[in-house]
């Protein structure tokens, strides 16, 4: 099996000492690694974005007039605790990447063409303290 090298200085000496590749490479996405942007603590994933977008279109589907799907779609907002700027902010972090942003609204798509999940059955109450 053949190794790959990368030549690297080696100041001392005035040499080119080889460096294995793996090495290198690493060294390397170290780099970009310490050199891309700091991730935003407001940012949202995927998932968030998916299933938000999922439920303000259902719920725009369902309203029965423009002002109603907007109050709908802001009421969904405020109970997941987001704001427009930040999906919007989601779809610019990823705007360089067509295609993931492609994938994300097929998936929005294809949970619209599924039934809605029914509701999630309330919480059993704490039985009484008999103490």
């Amino acid at each position: 099996m053949e190794e790959w090298y990368v030549s690297a200085p080696v100041p001392w000496r005035g040499f080119r000492k080889p460096v294995p590749g793996a090495l290198f490479w690493l060294i390397c996405s170290a780099a970009v690694c310490a050199c891309s942007p700091p991730q935003d603590p407001n940012a949202i994933d995927r998932e968030t974005y998916i299933e938000t977008y999922v439920q303000i279109l259902r719920a725009a589907a369902a309203a029965p007039d423009s002002s109603a799907a907007t109050d709908s779609a802001l009421s969904i907002l405020a109970r997941r605790q987001l704001t427009e700027d930040r999906l919007t902010a989601f779809a610019i972090r990823h705007a360089n990447d067509p295609s993931y942003l492609a994938d994300a609204w097929g998936e929005i798509e294809r949970r619209l063409r599924e039934p809605p999940a029914p509701p999630a059955p309330p919480a059993p109450s704490a039985p009484p303290d008999s103490g």
